[in-house]
């Protein structure tokens, strides 16, 4: 992936480390990706828990996650009750 902007966003409770990229996929150079990035402990990238998506996928997803939501915190309260 050529990383075009990223975030830092630190470590995560488990001390990784954790960056958001953006920038050109590793499938298509014309095409933009998204990347959730964890490094691992001696600084290089971890590709297991690093997954890169199209960003056009990335619109679908959040739509999904934000339709579906409502259902799965109406469970939860269900099951926790």
């Amino acid at each position: 992936m050529e990383v075009i902007y990223s975030e830092d966003l630190g470590e995560t409770e488990s001390g990784k480390h954790h960056t958001i990229e953006l920038g050109f996929s590793t499938w298509d150079p014309t095409a933009i990706s998204i990347r959730n990035r964890y490094d691992l402990p001696n600084g290089r990238f971890n590709p297991h828990l690093s997954s890169e998506i199209p960003l056009d996928d990335l619109h679908a997803l959040v739509r999904v996650a934000l339709l579906g939501l409502p259902e799965i915190l109406r469970r939860n309260r269900q099951d926790n009750a």
